[in-house]
């Protein structure tokens, strides 16, 4: 994997709230193996996942589809990836003001190249608690520890950049969740339409 470009913003809000803020990165993530395995490991999970294929609705009004536009077809730049994350993270803090049971999170966003061609990639991340043994005087003690649950997407979408310039077929691929108020916000904000299982394929 090619990673070029990395960047996390994070929506507080807990279900049962209205409201919800939002903390921006000041800059993208430096591209390191670390990062690199991170955004690999998503992949990996993200493609083993039941999935809904999508394409835009590109209606007027419609913020992320206009934002990705702008995006690709300006110049790659850090500052280009980091403008385009921080207008369509702050979209997806309107969209679920309201939404009471709607969760935040940790949106990773990132732009890589694999064997398919040129993606990008949106995963919606949270904490979970762990644990670990924890040694001690008379032996050994179990701890809670806080760590990003990298095993279970919240949500997720991927885009096939080179599927999208040529507007070929379905480009969209998000993680499939029953069609309900908390998983429905999610595609509403990247803008889907005509999605079609990946069962139904």
């Amino acid at each position: 994997m090619n990673l070029t470009h990395c960047i996390v913003h994070e929506i507080v809000k807990e279900p049962g709230e209205s409201s919800a803020q939002t903390h921006y990165s000041a800059d993208v993530l430096p591209i390191t193996d670390d990062l690199r395995s991170l955004v690999e490991k998503l992949a990996k999970r993200f493609g083993a996942s039941r999935l809904t294929n999508a394409r835009f609705d590109e209606s007027p009004g419609k913020l992320f589809p206009q934002k990705f536009a702008d995006y690709v077809q300006g110049a790659s730049s850090d500052q280009g990836f980091l403008e385009y994350t921080r207008q369509v993270v702050g979209h997806l803090e309107t969209v679920i003001q309201g939404k009471s049971g709607a969760k935040g999170g940790y949106l990773l966003l990132c732009a890589y190249d694999d064997a398919e061609g040129h993606r990008h990639g949106v995963f919606l991340l949270r904490n979970t608690v762990g644990r670990i043994f924890h040694r001690t005087a008379e032996g050994f003690a179990i701890e809670p520890v806080v760590h990003l649950d990298t095993d279970n997407l919240a949500m997720a979408c991927r885009i096939d950049v080179g599927r999208y310039r040529q507007k070929s077929g379905t480009y969209l691929e998000l993680t499939h969740r029953s069609e309900n108020e908390v998983s429905a916000y999610f595609s509403d904000w990247i803008g889907a339409e005509e999605t079609l299982s990946s069962r139904q394929l």
